[in-house]
C-alpha cells in the first residue's frame, strides 16, 4: 500500500514499521494443502532429524521439520511469545499493555525470555543433531509439544501459556540418560520483566529448585529427569497458578466448536481460525485487536477496520465475550480523534489507524479512507442487536458517524451528495463516490431517520467501484463489499457484479478477497464455486509451521488475524448461512429476533464435500444453541448453559 509513502518516511538503516492497511496475500499451492495444514512450510532438509509427517489429526497442528524458519507462537490476548523448533524461545515478547506513552503510541516489543539450554557430556541438546524430531499444537489444550531423540536420549517439551494470566509454562522430560544432563542459561539478555524459576522433580520426593546456571541434573535409578520451569511476572502477587486452572479456562471455551464430516485438511484449518483467534484478543486487555495481534510489531499495535468488519463478525456467535472486547473499545475511544483532518471542520470521527489511546496515528493520506467511520458504526449496531453493547451508546456513535459524512459531503444537481476525494477499500485508488463508502453513509441516514441520500456510482450494467472506475484492476474486494458484509444489492446485481470483479483483484492480492468472493457465492448458491474460492483464501498463507497465517502468500511475517477472520466468516455467514439483518431470510431454516428489530436466521449452503456440520454453543442474546445441518435437514436446539 502506498509504497512511495513507506519510502519516504523510512529511516535509513532501518526496517520500516509498515503503514496503515493491512489486507494483502492470494493463493496457489493446491497440491500441497494437506502438508501445508499438516504443519510445515517447506519439505524437510537434508536432516537426520525429520521424520514422515504424522497422520492428520483434526484437533492437532504438527511440523516434522526442525529447520521450518517461522517459529510457533503462542498468545492469549494479554502476551505473545514465539518458540522455536527446539523449544526455547525467539524473538520478541509483546504484552498488551505496552505501549509508547506519546508520539505514535507504537508497541514495544520486550526481549525475549530467558530460555535453557541443555547439555551432555559437552554435546548441547538440538533437533537438527537429533532424529524423530516432531513439534505439535495441540488446539484443546494450547499445549505446544515439542520431541526428538539424541544420543539415545528422548528429549520432550511441552510449553503452555495461561489463558488470564501473563505467564508460562515448561516441562522439560528426558528419558534413557546415563550422564548428568547440564542447565545452562542462553546468553542472550532477556527480559527482567519476568521472573525465572526451575525446579528439577523425580519418580520419588519432592521437586527441588535450581539456582545456579551450569548446574547438573542427575537422572533417577530408571535413567529418567524433569525439568520444570515457570515464568512469572515480577512482583506478580497472584497466587493460583496451577495448570488445570488454566486449561480449564480453554477447555470452558472449546464447548463452542465447529465440526464437519468432510476433509480433515479443513477441519484443523476451521478449528486452527477458532483457536488463533479467540486465544488473539482478551477482555482484560482493554485494547481492540491489531492485524498481527501480540505475534509481531507489523502495524504497531495499532488498529484498523480489520477489527471492526473481519475479526468481530468472526468472533461474535463464537465467542462474544472476545468480541464484546473490540466493541468496548471502539465506544470508549469515540471522540479521542483528532477534529477536522480532512474536511477542516470539527466533528466526532474514527481513526483509520487508531493508537492504544484511540487518536489517529495514520499518515494524512490514508486518513482519507473514511469508511472506518461506516465500518465502525455497522459493526456497533450488530453488537447492540446481539447484546453486547447498550443500545444507546450505538445509537450515539451512528448518529454522530450520519452527521460526519454530511458534513464531509458536496451537493450534486440531482439533489444527492458526493464524498469527494477518498480513499476506497481498493486502497489503490484515493477519488469520488467510492461505492462502499456511500452506501455505508446512506446506510448511517436511513439509520437515523434522514432522508437524505449519497449518489452510488453505476454504468449501464451494474455498480462501479467509484467514479470513472476503468474496471482494470483492484488490489483487493472493494465494490462487492456492498453485497458483504453490507448486505445493501439484490442477488441480480450481487451476480453482475461477481462477474465483473471477482477476478480482478490483483493475483498477489488478500485472502480476505477470496474468502468474501467465496461467502458471496455461497450465498448465491454456486457453494462448490464458493468451495473452491475458500480453499484458495488460506491454502497458501498458511504454508507455514502449525498453519501460522501469513498476510501475503511470501510474506513470512505471522500471524494475521484479518485474513483467518474473513476464512471464517465464509464457513459462518456463507457455509452455515447465518445472516443477521433488519429482516429474516424468507428461505431461513431458523431464525430469532435481535435487537432493534433485527433478525438472525440460518440458510446453509454447504459445499459437496460436507456431509454434515455441527456447530455447537454458538450463543444468541446470551443463549447457546446447537446447530445442525445434514441429509436429514437443519436442526437448532438449546445449548449448554
Amino acid at each position: 500500500m502506498f509504497e512511495s509513502l513507506l519510502k519516504s518516511t523510512r529511516p535509513a538503516g532501518k526496517v520500516p514499521a509498515l503503514p496503515a492497511t493491512p489486507f494483502g496475500r492470494i493463493s496457489i499451492l493446491c497440491g500441497l494443502a494437506l502438508l501445508a495444514i499438516a504443519g510445515c512450510s517447506k519439505k524437510p532438509t537434508t536432516t537426520t532429524a525429520a521424520i514422515a509427517p504424522p497422520k492428520p489429526d483434526p484437533w492437532i497442528l504438527s511440523c516434522n521439520d526442525p529447520n521450518a524458519e517461522e517459529p510457533a507462537l503462542l498468545w492469549n490476548g494479554l502476551l505473545g511469545v514465539r518458540i522455536g523448533r527446539d523449544g526455547t524461545f525467539v524473538g520478541n515478547l509483546f504484552e498488551i499493555g505496552t505501549y509508547e506513552q506519546n508520539g505514535e503510541e507504537k508497541i514495544l516489543p520486550l526481549p525475549p525470555l530467558q530460555s535453557a539450554r541443555w547439555q551432555v557430556d559437552g554435546e548441547i541438546l538440538r533437533p537438527e543433531a537429533g532424529t524423530n524430531y516432531l513439534q505439535t499444537l495441540d488446539m484443546r489444550t494450547g499445549v505446544l509439544n515439542t520431541q526428538w531423540e539424541q544420543r539415545g536420549i528422548k528429549i520432550k517439551c511441552s510449553t503452555e501459556l495461561g489463558l488470564d494470566l501473563a505467564e508460562l509454562d515448561q516441562n522439560w522430560s528426558f528419558t534413557n540418560v546415563k550422564s548428568p544432563i547440564k542447565y545452562k542459561l542462553e546468553s542472550t539478555r532477556p527480559t527482567t520483566d519476568y521472573e525465572m524459576k526451575v525446579l528439577q522433580s523425580h519418580a520419588k520426593g519432592q521437586p527441588f529448585e535450581i539456582k545456579v546456571d551450569n548446574s547438573e541434573l542427575t537422572q533417577d535409578s530408571s535413567g529418567h529427569v524433569v525439568a520444570n520451569i515457570s515464568w512469572r511476572k515480577t512482583n506478580d502477587q497472584q497466587v493460583d497458578h496451577s495448570t488445570a486452572r488454566l486449561l480449564g479456562s480453554l477447555n470452558q471455551l472449546l464447548k463452542t466448536d465447529i465440526q464437519i464430516d468432510g476433509p480433515v485438511e479443513d477441519q484443523q484449518a476451521i478449528r486452527s481460525f477458532m483457536y488463533y483467534l479467540r486465544s488473539a484478543i482478551h477482555p482484560k486487555g482493554k485494547m481492540s485487536i491489531s492485524p498481527f495481534g501480540l505475534s509481531d510489531a507489523t502495524y504497531n499495535g495499532h488498529v484498523f477496520w480489520d477489527a471492526d468488519t473481519w475479526v468481530f463478525p468472526a468472533l461474535a456467535l463464537i465467542d462474544p465475550e472476545r468480541a464484546k472486547a473490540i466493541a468496548d473499545y471502539r465506544i470508549a475511544k469515540f471522540g479521542k480523534n483528532r477534529p477536522g483532518l480532512i474536511i477542516g471542520k470539527y466533528c466526532d470521527c474514527f481513526p483509520w489507524e487508531s493508537s492504544v489511546s484511540g487518536k489517529e496515528v495514520a499518515p494524512q493520506a490514508m486518513q482519507k479512507e473514511i469508511h472506518i467511520n461506516g465500518d465502525v458504526a455497522w459493526m456497533l449496531d450488530n453488537a447492540a442487536a446481539l447484546g453486547l453493547v447498550k443500545q444507546q451508546d450505538a445509537d450515539k456513535i451512528i448518529k454522530k458517524v450520519a452527521e460526519y459524512y454530511l458534513v464531509s459531503a458536496s451537493d450534486r444537481p440531482d439533489g444527492k451528495f458526493d464524498l469527494k476525494d477518498v480513499v476506497s477499500p481498493d486502497e489503490f485508488h484515493t477519488g469520488d463516490n467510492d461505492l462502499y463508502t456511500n452506501l455505508l453513509a446512506n446506510w448511517t441516514q436511513k439509520r437515523t431517520k434522514s432522508k437524505l441520500e449519497f449518489y452510488l456510482p453505476r454504468d449501464k450494467e451494474t455498480y462501479l467501484t467509484y467514479d470513472n472506475d476503468p474496471i482494470r484492476g483492484y488490489k483487493q474486494a472493494a465494490a462487492v463489499l456492498g453485497i458483504y458484509p453490507l448486505q445493501m444489492i439484490n442477488d441480480e446485481e450481487a451476480r453482475k457484479m461477481m462477474d465483473r470483479y471477482a477476478d480482478k483483484v490483483t493475483k498477489n492480492g488478500p485472502a480476505m478477497s477470496h474468502s468474501v468472493h467465496a461467502l458471496i457465492w455461497a450465498r448465491l448458491g454456486e457453494s462448490d464455486k464458493a468451495y473452491d474460492e475458500w480453499k484458495k483464501s488460506w491454502q497458501l498463507y498458511t504454508n507455514h509451521p502449525l498453519m501460522l497465517f501469513s498476510e501475503k502468500p511470501k510474506k513470512k511475517t505471522t500471524y494475521f488475524t484479518t485474513g483467518a477472520a474473513g476464512c471464517l466468516q465464509t464457513v459462518l455467514y456463507g457455509f452455515l448461512g447465518f445472516r443477521i439483518d433488519y429482516e429474516k431470510d424468507k428461505m431461513a431454516a431458523w431464525s430469532t429476533p435481535l435487537n432493534n428489530g433485527k433478525w438472525i436466521s440460518i440458510h446453509p449452503r454447504l459445499p459437496a464435500k460436507w456431509k454434515s456440520v455441527k456447530f455447537t454453543n454458538f450463543t444468541v442474546k446470551g443463549k447457546r444453541y446447537n446447530l445442525t445441518i445434514d441429509a436429514s435437514g437443519v436442526k437448532v436446539n438449546q445449548g449448554e448453559p
